[in-house]
């Protein structure tokens, strides 16, 4: 691999303190200052005839929230769909997954004609386990190879040549990491997937249509859920709406979705600055989205009042984790001052409050607004942030690098369990990829 490819498909990390959980360099006999990786991420290809073109992506960490090894084949999309997709959704790729533990098994993901007249396809989904065969339990691999050791059966160990194959690939990247002592490394909370995520894209537009693939792959992957979404305002989201409704309207799965806000102007829908009234006009009515599907905040009312009612509402309809509310996806911007979610530089005190929306004030034009609070935003199972344009690269520098001591943005960044960041390369600086760096500890 050259030093470009290792710089730019390589990604390693290093958990840190979150809750109860110590850090790595709180660990015993670890260094305050350790740049030991304890996470890596690595795109790579193998270049012959049979594999060219073929990504294959390994991840590997420590202090995950669970312990699971398996592998995605990923098959390749089609380029047209045959069949008409049932309630908007067409299955993208079909998907072999090897799960190797714990639950071995194999599970085969593809799209398959609905019963009946007409040509309508949904995926479909064939899970084998080998608990199912019976007999005695798998038992823990080592003690396997242990026995095999003993029994001087070499069929499950890997050959000498293969493993000097391996460490000649590896040890240009250790020997890389060693000549270069300023690679990055990450930081990822311990009980995480890993590093903050930041997908970059070369334009606004870009980074609207990948987020937008993004959340149909997510709702893709479980056919059978249905999808609790809260949607933030602003213009970014208008660009994404507009696209959505005219690219992606028939390959989403819209009966699937109940659409609900993170926040919304004291103003009447059919004002231009309504959360509600924007994607109602660009993307809802373009789609022909149930309003039963659809839980606006109504701005109009006293803002109080509405914050309480709308509290009520999400509680009642909202499955609850932990106590609380869980939205599937929380998809926040950023303003330029660090705000999100309408909870604005000296207003961190909403980011503690246990009602799930408050009233919150503007402080440049006094204007009332409804907000999630942090009891919403922390137990989001996926927060987006989907930031854009120039004005907003110091923000995100904020998110990416100085911690949570600089704005609202930056304290739920790095405070929600599960946070990723889809950015267009002039809110990130004019950089086409980036990550949370983990800087040495101070000596």
């Amino acid at each position: 691999m050259t030093e470009e490819d290792l710089e730019e498909h390589i990604v390693r990390g290093q958990y840190t303190a979150s809750g109860s959980k110590a850090g790595y360099r709180e660990e015993k006999n670890v260094t305050p200052d350790s740049r030991t990786e304890t996470y890596i991420a690595m795109k790579i290809g193998i270049d012959n005839w049979r594999w060219k073109g073929v990504p294959f992506y390994i991840r590997t960490g420590k202090q995950m929230p669970t312990k699971v090894t398996e592998i995605v084949v990923h098959f390749r999309e089609t380029p047209h769909q045959m069949f008409h997709c049932e309630g908007g959704h067409c299955p993208r790729a079909n998907k072999l997954i090897l799960r190797l533990q714990p639950n071995e098994g194999i599970v085969l993901k593809f799209g398959m004609k609905t019963p009946g007249p007409g040509f309508d396809v949904k995926q479909v989904m064939m899970d084998f386990s080998y608990d199912q065969l019976g007999g005695l339990p798998t038992g823990d691999a080592y003690a396997r190879l242990i026995e095999d050791c003993i029994q001087g059966d070499p069929t499950l160990f890997t050959r000498s040549d293969a493993v000097e194959a391996s460490w000649r690939f590896f040890d240009s990247v250790l020997r890389y990491w060693k000549e270069h002592t300023d690679a990055p490394l990450y930081g990822y909370p311990a009980g995480t997937w890993g590093p903050l995520e930041s997908d970059v894209y070369h334009s606004a537009t870009a980074t609207a249509h990948a987020l937008i693939e993004h959340l149909i792959a997510m709702m893709e992957r479980e056919p059978e859920k249905t999808f609790y979404f809260a949607f933030s305002g602003g213009t970014t989201p208008s660009l994404m709406f507009s696209i959505w409704a005219n690219e992606y309207k028939e390959a989403t799965p819209w009966m699937r979705m109940r659409i609900y806000w993170v926040d919304e102007r004291c103003v009447q829908a059919e004002d231009y600055e309504s959360n509600y009234g924007t994607m109602r006009r660009l993307l809802l009515e373009e789609v022909g989205m149930p309003d039963e599907y659809v839980h606006p905040i109504y701005g109009v009312n006293c803002p109080e009042i509405e914050a309480k009612n709308y509290s009520t509402l999400v509680c009642r309809t909202v499955p609850l984790l932990g106590g609380f509310p869980a939205f599937d996806v929380v998809l926040l911007g950023a303003g330029d001052d660090g705000h999100t979610s309408s909870i604005f530089p000296g207003q961190e005190y909403l980011l503690s409050s246990f009602h799930p929306y408050e009233v919150s004030v503007n402080p440049y034009n006094g204007q009332k607004r409804i907000a999630m609070t942090g009891c919403l935003l922390f137990a989001a199972k996926h927060l987006i942030f989907f930031i854009t344009g120039k004005n907003k690269a110091d923000v995100v520098r904020n998110i990416l690098d100085s911690g949570d001591a600089t704005g609202p943005a930056a304290y739920v960044a790095h405070h929600a369990e599960r946070v990723e960041l889809f950015l267009d390369v002039w809110a990130n600086g004019g950089r086409l990829s980036d990550n949370q760096i983990l800087q040495p500890a101070a000596k």
